[in-house]
């Protein structure tokens, strides 16, 4: 039996031994030559991962990569190829032509043909290709040299010819480079790149039709050319040839269904068809790809209007509204889709681009009107009203015209009533604005005019008479305006507006316990009746008896839970008498669908009073997606976002707003506080230039003045109104303002002096405590580490914090803590271009130089990434052996730092 085991244990070594790298190769070759493509591959990465530098494979691998159209992974293998020394005359060509595939101009034009031989058939196309990536990336002087450089070749091919027509393209002789692109397909008449050029010029002449067919002749030579197959089908879509688009279109889904353009266009198709719920489920794929675009918005809001659902397409339309051109056919849908939601503001500028309104659009111009009035837009409604006015002919709309002049405090509007009261004297409503308008400009006798003729047209209306009790009440003929009253109780008893005007005469008269009297007295008969409320709340305010206003104004509501303007009012005077819990409990209450400005402005306003934050952020968050142009729901968003150092968004919030409202003394004021905070410097100060002096003279005011001395370097400026702001708002803006105008006048001892008391003052003040810990690093590292370990077990979720800690740490060589705060810092803020950077740093200290690279490469391709950053990732690429991408990457980037440029000369030195 011993023996029988000890024959069997190398037989079974024997069996497990492995292919070699040349058996996988042999095995693939002969996958690939059966065309089991899936087989070779596998085959072939088997070999690499047994011998990475095995060329031969490499290059088989990048074939079938091309094959598949994988050309990111083509490239991959075709440059270690090269990086090898394997048929560079065969792989360069193949790396190009995969470069080319895959849209990397960069990296085609950083490519240097001289260091490799190819025969002259073979180079021409090469430049030709780097030349086509040139001229995509505007390097006109390159391509020049290059276009000098193809023209020299002393060999006979079509790549001459079509570079030679790029060239007369770039001089606008576009016909004579048709004709040379023309005779090159004479030659190659399947040479896509002869054909895609003759499509392009095509495009380029207006020539839509027969571009359509170079396209179609390329896709017919290639069917499974999918760039071509998509422009195709866009040129087919915009020509209206929706039935050949059609086609195109399912076959493009069937590779990539999610694919935002094309669902577009399969939409666009379904719309024309009237099939608008298989259409909105496609343009709803389509901005899931896109949410930003005007025309998958614009789309999504014909259909979602075709199917009446005015909701979802006032989102749609209102996303883009600042991008349709004026006169646009959708701008009186979106007009009327903004005014059902509320958005009264974007209502209106869509109405005013609209240069000739027709009659049937005169009461979308005056409900908008209306609305906008309400919101306090008064510049903007005079737009409208001037627009529609001479379009405004019968009685009614002269009713309506008057109205709203008077509306916006144009007196020009007794004018209009007048006339359309003349056409009409049944017109109460008029007649009623028309008197209002007369006391406000103190014309009694025209009042009394009006109320006198109305009383001969009908006796049993109590209205006039209630005009000359308050004509006779101005005049302070307080007889004659109650006599007046009696007058009116006779015709009409139950009518309470009657008495409230009793109770404001008593008032006037000073009889204050009488007119209090008469109100409650209103309210027992006649509990909801608003007008008797708001003015028993107005009297009780002066008198100082707010809390008893409240008590019978709550026990009104409770007994009429379902009134909406009592929940606001009851609401409001809460509010006043600073009972926000109250208010939140109240208004939270309302389950109303559609929840009134004031109802949100009141609840929001008690939720950030009552520290509330999170449900704040929700409620204005919700409000702005409904109500975009709402100067409320804005700013309240606008203030969660600051609270929140989401300062960039909050800037684009604001010019968003801006763009759809209209600038203001709050935009800029606005504006220019968040232009600090993003160090958008010469944006803030000129904003603040624009600010009157009662507001320069506000808590923001003069933070902002603080901002703008400090930068130009006036300190005690800086530090005066730095002091100002802070006693309001002892925020780590303020404090660092003061601190650093301190240090800047050599005071450095009552700097840190200052930062100790505010800390005794804010012990959990995180951002005192990491400038604490930072202003400890230059003298002290332990004592930094210290700090910052203490802010850590404090928040663990200080992303600077462990960061900062992290590098410190990387700095003492104690690696493996270095790299476990780092780890947690990039779970916490993943894409900050300074976390990756330590973390990358520290991988590589560890030796782990392939995980570096991906970190570093992530933190240096950050727009804001510094020159430090790019560097790690270059000493990364370094370490980890690739040093053709360190190359490549070197000329792309830009280093004018001394201390930079000094390191990158040493690192070029190891390459």
């Amino acid at each position: 039996m011993k023996k029988i085991l000890l024959v069997a244990v190398p037989t079974l070594l024997i069996g497990c031994t492995q292919p070699s790298p040349q058996e996988h190769l042999n095995k693939a070759q002969q996958y690939a030559a059966n065309k089991e493509t899936a087989a070779a591959v596998i085959e072939l990465k088997n070999a690499i991962q047994q011998n990475p530098e095995y060329a031969e494979a490499r290059f088989l691998l990048g074939k079938l990569y091309m094959e598949q159209k994988d050309y990111p992974s083509a490239e991959k293998e075709f440059s270690r190829v090269l990086e090898l020394g394997y048929k560079t005359e065969e792989a360069l060509p193949l790396l190009t032509e995969a470069l080319s595939y895959s849209g990397s101009d960069v990296a085609i034009a950083n490519l240097d043909f001289s260091k490799y031989s190819v025969p002259s058939q073979e180079a021409v196309k090469l430049d030709y290709l780097q030349l086509k990536s040139l001229l995509r990336l505007d390097k006109v002087d390159e391509a020049q040299t290059l276009f000098e450089k193809i023209a020299a070749y002393n060999v006979d091919s079509i790549y001459k010819s079509l570079a030679q027509a790029y060239q007369l393209a770039m001089d606008q002789k576009l016909e004579d480079a048709l004709v040379l692109v023309d005779n090159a397909l004479t030659t190659a008449p399947g040479n896509e790149y002869a054909l895609q050029q003759q499509a392009i010029l095509l495009i380029q002449l207006d020539r839509k039709e027969e571009a359509i067919a170079a396209y179609q002749k390329l896709l017919d030579y290639n069917p499974d050319n999918l760039e071509v197959k998509f422009v195709l089908t866009k040129m087919l879509v915009e020509a209206n040839k929706l039935d050949r688009a059609e086609k195109l279109v399912d076959e493009l889904l069937t590779v990539n269904n999610e694919h935002g353009l094309l669902n577009y266009y399969k939409s666009y198709i379904l719309f024309s068809q009237k099939s608008f719920d298989e259409a909105m489920s496609h343009i709803e794929k389509a901005l899931h790809t896109n949410t930003s675009s005007t025309l998958y918005h614009l789309l999504a809001g014909y259909i979602n209007y075709a199917q009446k659902d005015f909701k979802n397409a006032q989102e749609h339309f209102s996303l883009i509204a600042s991008n349709l051109p004026n006169g646009h056919p959708a701008l009186k849908l979106m007009a009327a889709t903004e005014l059902k939601a509320g958005n009264v503001a974007a209502a209106s500028d869509a109405l005013t681009r609209i240069s000739n309104p027709s009659d049937g659009d005169l009461e979308l111009f005056a409900l908008t009107s209306f609305e906008l009035i309400k919101d306090g837009h008064l510049e903007k409604a005079k737009e409208l009203i001037s627009q529609s006015e001479s379009v405004a002919g019968n009685p009614s709309d002269l009713e309506r015209l008057g109205i709203l002049k008077l509306s916006v405090n144009d007196l020009a509007g007794i004018d209009t009533l007048e006339e359309a009261i003349e056409k009409d004297p049944t017109l109460q409503t008029a007649k009623l604005t028309l008197a209002t308008a007369y006391l406000k400009t103190q014309q009694y006798d025209k009042a009394m005019s009006l109320a006198q003729d109305w009383r001969a047209m009908d006796a049993n209306d109590s209205r006039p008479l209630l005009i000359e009790s308050l004509v006779a009440k101005a005049q302070n003929d307080f007889n004659q305006a109650l006599a007046k009253l009696d007058e009116a109780r006779k015709i009409d008893q139950a009518n309470p507006a009657i008495n409230v005007l009793q109770a404001e005469i008593s008032e006037q008269q000073g009889n204050t316990d009488a007119a209090l009297a008469t109100l409650t007295s209103t309210m027992d008969a006649y509990p909801t009746y608003f007008p008797a409320i708001s003015r028993f709340i107005g009297i009780k305010m002066k008198t100082g008896e707010l809390t008893d206003a409240i008590q019978t104004v709550s026990k009104i509501q409770k007994a009429n839970p379902d009134n909406q303007y009592l929940r606001l009012l009851t609401a409001t005077t809460l509010t006043m008498n600073q009972q926000f819990k109250e208010v939140i409990s109240l208004l939270e209450a309302d389950k109303s669908e559609n929840k009134p400005e004031l109802l949100q402005r009141l609840l929001g306003n008690a939720y950030m009073k009552n520290g509330n934050i999170q449900k704040a952020g929700e409620l204005y968050e919700q409000w702005y997606l409904q109500q975009p142009d709402n100067e409320f729901a804005m700013s309240g968003k606008l203030t969660i976002m600051q609270m929140k150092g989401n300062f960039s968004d909050a800037l684009d919030l604001l010019n968003h707003y801006a763009a759809q409202v209209g600038e203001s003394q709050y935009t800029h004021l606005m504006r220019s506080a968040l232009s600090f905070r993003t160090n958008k410097i010469d944006r803030a100060l000129a904003e603040l230039a624009l600010l009157s002096e009662k507001n320069l003279n506000t808590p923001v005011g003069h933070s902002l003045q603080a901002q703008a001395a400090f930068v130009n370097k006036d300190f005690e400026k800086a530090l005066n109104e730095g002091k100002i702001a802070y006693q309001t708002q002892p925020d780590p803006l303020h404090t660092r303002i003061i601190m650093a105008s301190l240090e800047r006048l050599g005071k450095a001892d009552e700097s840190e002096q200052f930062l100790q008391n505010h800390l005794k003052q804010f012990p959990n003040d995180q951002s005192a405590l990491l400038l604490s810990a930072e202003r400890s690093i230059a003298n002290s590292t332990d004592e930094a580490i210290t700090k910052y370990e203490n802010i850590v077990k404090a928040n663990p979720k200080n992303a600077v914090a462990l960061n900062n800690l992290a590098y410190l740490y990387k700095e003492q060589k104690q690696l493996d803590k270095a790299l476990g705060l780092a780890e947690k810092a990039v779970e916490l803020v993943p894409n900050s271009p300074e976390i990756l950077d330590t973390y990358g740093e520290i991988l590589l200290l560890k030796g782990n130089a392939k995980q570096a690279v991906e970190v570093l490469e992530k933190s240096a391709s950050s727009p804001s990434a510094s020159e430090t950053v790019k560097l790690h990732y270059l000493q990364a690429l370094v370490s980890n052996g690739q040093t053709d991408m360190a190359k490549r990457k070197i000329k792309q980037y830009q280093f004018v730092t001394p201390a930079i440029v000094e390191q990158i000369k040493a690192l070029e030195q190891k390459l």
